[in-house]
């Protein structure tokens, strides 16, 4: 912010100068050229401390003001009037003792030191750098401002974002931790064999649950891992039916974005008529590159599935917030089965 006040100073300073030089009447040898040029540049560093005054004691209220509404309209008004009549007062000394008297070698006389006339031409010279720097200050304020702003939205979904998947990982983990416990209550020796890969999940989502991004093949392992998991915990393994076509999996996804889909199925699946429960699952890139996800499980009338649960509501905010505008979400119960397709552009 500094920096940029004496940018535009010393730019203004420049052109004020040039200006007051092009007007001086001299003669066009060398040396008369170069003492003009001097005169010129002692008259607008003597005339600078009163227009430094002018900006800095009237302006920032304003700025302020325009920009986050702070202050009452009677303080900015006060605080400008001061600095208008600090800069004048400055002007007008500055006149007098230096600039006529040494400069230009033509005392003035006291008694117009205050003329409304001449007063009223300081005032339009200080109003110049006065509309220059607050224009550029309440610009770069809005700026800052808006910034700002948009870091502390983006603090706030991102603090969001990681409460969502602190919900979503004790949940799973309830949920995994009761299959195990059947399996431990039975004395069946694939207890062990959970645990283990139990283990490799949390590892999984612990580590990479501060990326932003995973590898999909990550992803997909991390997947076919919960599946055994959950396959081991049920006396009648679910018939499941696995198709990964067309998958790019060196593309990225955000790390445990797919589980609470898979996790959905498996809570609601039920076992149809002829006795057997299904789930069909489907991973792929389509032909305009989206990545699709679509998961059917045959559904157990009895139960109420159509919240999807607390991990299919944390994904439909975690989408909004990772994947806006570029994703999108179905639902449906058809033919006693509940599908949900997933597809995410860029992906």
């Amino acid at each position: 912010m500094m920096k940029r006040h004496i940018y535009f100073w010393a730019a203004y300073l420049i052109f004020y100068w040039l200006l007051i030089w092009s007007g001086l009447n001299h003669n066009e040898n060398e040396s008369t050229g170069l003492q003009i040029a001097l005169t010129a540049l002692a008259t607008i560093l003597t005339l600078l401390p009163a227009k430094i005054s002018a900006v800095y004691i009237g302006m920032p209220t304003l700025v302020n003001k325009m920009t986050y509404s702070t202050g009452s309209w009677t303080k900015v008004i006060l605080r400008l009037i001061i600095g208008i009549l600090v800069g004048i007062i400055l002007y007008r000394l500055a006149i007098h003792l230096l600039i006529y008297p040494y400069l230009y070698q033509r005392p003035l006389a006291w008694d117009q030191f205050f003329t409304l006339s001449r007063m009223l031409s300081n005032f339009t010279e200080l109003l110049v750098p006065m509309l220059f720097f607050g224009v550029i200050w309440i610009s770069d304020e809005q700026r800052k401002s808006s910034l700002n702003a948009k870091q502390m939205e983006n603090e706030k979904l991102n603090f969001e974002l990681q409460l969502i998947k602190s919900q979503t990982n004790p949940h799973f983990l309830f949920n995994t931790l009761n299959s195990i416990y059947g399996l431990s209550r039975k004395n069946d020796p694939r207890a062990s064999e959970a645990l283990l890969k139990l283990s490799q999940l949390l590892r999984y989502l612990l580590y990479n649950n501060a990326s932003s991004k995973v590898l999909l093949d990550k992803e997909i392992k991390m997947l076919q891992a919960y599946i055994d998991l959950m396959q081991m915990r049920r006396i009648k393994p679910v018939e499941l039916q696995m198709q990964f076509e067309n998958l790019n999996v060196l593309k990225e996804i955000s790390p445990g974005l797919l589980l609470p889909l898979v996790e959905n199925a498996f809570k609601f699946v039920g076992e149809k008529a002829e006795g057997m429960a299904q789930i069909n699952l489907n991973i792929y890139h389509n032909d305009q590159d989206q990545f699709c996800f679509f998961i059917q499980n045959s559904v157990d009338e009895s139960m109420d599935h159509s919240s999807g649960g607390l991990g299919l509501k944390n994904l439909k905010r975690q989408l909004e917030l990772e994947y806006p505008n570029r994703h999108s979400l179905k639902v449906s119960k058809a033919l006693g089965n509940f599908e949900l397709e997933l597809k995410i552009i860029n992906a």
